[in-house]
């Protein structure tokens, strides 16, 4: 299985929302805990400190 190197494209737009865990969770069908974990494991490997630095480079992973 190839290593993951970041959050998915897709997801990543639906982050930039800023919606809460549980609106995303219903978005893409997966529990709160799922989604915060996610989450999480998205910023530790973009070694991001929030959500908000998400939202803001996530317009930038759509155009790489």
């Amino acid at each position: 299985m190839a290593a993951r190197r970041g959050p998915d494209p897709g997801s990543a737009r639906i982050r930039m929302d800023l919606l809460s865990n549980a609106e995303i969770g219903e978005r893409l069908h997966l529990s709160r805990s799922s989604t915060k974990a996610t989450i999480s494991s998205a910023l530790t490997r973009l070694e991001l400190s929030n959500r908000i630095q998400l939202a803001i480079i996530a317009p930038e992973a759509d155009h790489s």
